[in-house]
């Protein structure tokens, strides 16, 4: 064999090389393995978020559980006390001649007394407010909703809390006040958090509410792949799987959900290889 005809045939023998290189798994007759799963109804929740920010936030005010006079006061405006410290002692009204025993005023929770609102000697009655309080543990989140949310919103409501700056976050929080500012359409929701790293004055919050719930199409969200063809999932026909394009919506915890181009109980692939095209045999 001459070197034209050695060159020849290194030729060919590449190009029999590259076409079986080639080959798909359908043509050389195998068949690719794969796991399903079915595309199910579920009741999902219709979540809105809005962005606030934090705030030091007010506890309600200390007052005196008894009527009488206020006899001592242990501590002055922007002092720091610990939960149960002595804040301040109120004498009874007494009646005939029987000594009663002082009432002492305590700190509800660590924090910082911001006002003292009665002087000493005062005669009082029950309820009546005595200090101003706050402090790091007691925290508010200031988050501004669209008004068109004014009825999905209520005192009491349960929110899911995101900072990028508490270790911690997501948290709960319940909103605590709705304040309505109807010529900037919006209404804001004060929410109380609880004490967490990272909620600094002044911080950035993402507040998520349900406002609904609803039946959806979800999938797990490993079924879900981009090809040519767009955003696809593999639908399971008689041992072939089968490229659906789909529209995807919500991202949730357990899945994501499918607004359009699948069916419920389709059979579809949880994890597809890249080996799969439209019409893959499969196990």
């Amino acid at each position: 064999m001459n070197d034209h005809q050695k060159r020849l045939a290194l030729i060919a023998l590449g190009a029999t090389l590259a076409a079986c290189s080639h080959h798909s798994p359908e043509a050389q007759g195998l068949r690719i393995p794969v796991q399903t799963s079915q595309a199910i109804l579920r009741t999902v929740p219709q979540i809105q978020s809005a962005i606030g920010n934090i705030g030091e936030g007010l506890a309600p005010l200390i007052r005196s559980p008894i009527s009488g006079r206020l006899t001592q006061i242990l501590v002055i405006p922007g002092q720091s006390v610990v939960n149960h410290q002595n804040l301040a002692r109120v004498r009874p009204l007494s009646y005939g001649h029987k000594t009663v025993k002082p009432e002492v005023i305590r700190a509800p929770a660590s924090g910082i007394i911001t006002r003292v609102l009665l002087p000493v000697a005062t005669k009082i009655r029950a309820g009546a407010r005595l200090f101003g309080f706050g402090g790091p543990g007691v925290r508010q989140a200031r988050v501004p909703f669209p008004l068109s949310l004014e009825a999905d919103l209520h005192i009491g409501q349960s929110v899911l809390l995101h900072s990028p700056l508490a270790p911690r976050s997501p948290v709960k929080g319940t909103i605590a006040r709705l304040v309505v500012y109807p010529k900037h359409g919006v209404i804001y929701a004060i929410i109380d958090l609880p004490a967490r790293q990272g909620w600094a004055p002044g911080s950035p919050v993402r507040a998520d509410v349900v406002t609904a719930r609803h039946q959806a199409l979800v999938v797990p969200r490993t079924s879900v792949t981009l090809r040519t063809a767009g955003t696809i999932v593999f639908v399971l026909r008689h041992r072939a799987v089968f490229m659906q394009r789909v529209i995807v919506g919500t991202h949730l915890a357990h899945g994501v959900v499918i607004t359009s181009g699948l069916t419920p109980g389709a059979v579809i692939v949880t994890d597809p290889s890249p080996l799969l095209t439209d019409g893959s045999p499969v196990t």
